[in-house]
Formats: C-alpha cells, sequence, structure tokens
C-alpha cells in the first residue's frame, strides 16, 4: 500500500493570486510542511493553492476579490497542463500523506517525501510519479525508472482507471 507519514496541522492563511501562482507572507507552510518554495515570501504552485483552498485552510485574493475554488480552478486551466489529472494525482498523494512537490527537474509529474518535519533538516524525496494515462513505450518506462534509480528513488506511474487512480512502482533490480 502506498502510503507516507506527513501529519498536517495548519491555520487558514491567505494568499494572493499573481498569474500563475499564488504568494503568501505564511513562512512556517513553507518551513514546517513544505509548500510552496521560499524567497522572502512563500510561493505555492496553482496545484498545492488549490489543494489547500478546497481543503478550506486557503483564502485567495485577486487585487480585492476573493475567489472559491472553482473561480481558481477556471483561472488556473489555461496555466497549468493537464490540471484535471495532475490535481487528481496530487490530492489522492495528500490524502496518502505524502509532501508532494513537482518533480520537473527529474522529468516527472511530482516527487514524493514520505514526511517532513522541517526543511532544515529535509530528508531526499523517496519517489517520483509520472502520470501515464495511456500505453508506454517500454523504453519510455527504461527511461524513467533508470533515471530514478539514479537519483536513488523509486519510480511510480499513476493511472486511472476510470473509478480513481492507481499506481505501479517499478524498480531495476541487479542480479
Amino acid at each position: 500500500e502506498l502510503e507516507g507519514r506527513q501529519e498536517e496541522e495548519l491555520e487558514c492563511f491567505s494568499g494572493i493570486f499573481v498569474g500563475d501562482r499564488v504568494v503568501t507572507d505564511k513562512k512556517d507552510i513553507f518551513e514546517k510542511h513544505f509548500y510552496g518554495s521560499f524567497s522572502g515570501t512563500v510561493t505555492l504552485s496553482l496545484i498545492e493553492a488549490l489543494y489547500l483552498l478546497e481543503s478550506g485552510l486557503l483564502e485567495v485574493f485577486s487585487g480585492k476579490k476573493k475567489l472559491d475554488f472553482n473561480e481558481m480552478w477556471e483561472a488556473s486551466l489555461g496555466v497549468e497542463q493537464n490540471l484535471e489529472r495532475r490535481y487528481s494525482v496530487y490530492k489522492d498523494l495528500k490524502k496518502r500523506k505524502f509532501v508532494v512537490k513537482t518533480g520537473f527537474k527529474f522529468g516527472s509529474d511530482f516527487r514524493l517525501y514520505e514526511e517532513v518535519k522541517s526543511v532544515e533538516e529535509l530528508p531526499h524525496s523517496t519517489y517520483l510519479v509520472s502520470i501515464a494515462d495511456k500505453p508506454l513505450p517500454m523504453i519510455e518506462v527504461a527511461r524513467a525508472v533508470r533515471l530514478a534509480q539514479n537519483v536513488r528513488k523509486k519510480m511510480i506511474f499513476a493511472f486511472s482507471d476510470g473509478e480513481g487512480n492507481r499506481y505501479v512502482c517499478i524498480e531495476r533490480i541487479r542480479v
């Protein structure tokens, strides 16, 4: 069973929608829970912001207007590729108690941490996740698994079976 160990107790906070991200000064969501990235302020990805908004933990403003989830979703559709599937997988992995971050630099959709107690003592991520809703050529599977192994991670492919998300973990072994 695919499960992390991250426990989250967050207080409601607010952020400002800025086109392709949401910015907030709530530093502890980054420091304690590893949401967003920090550079003076915390910058949340649209998927992180949507998740926190839907969870009732984030209020998003565009100017003086408070956005509800549907308004934020509509604004995100033109910016975030494959938003519906990526958000579905993100939300499912959060429900499974993982810390979910972008996997962009690894050529995947997400990278997963089983638990983050603080960014000061940030462990290495454990898994890379690629959303694969169409048949993948073996060469692509092999490439992804090899890359994951080279960075000491396990490769997970996420599929939709019409009822929810299913995950397949593929590892390369030496014999």
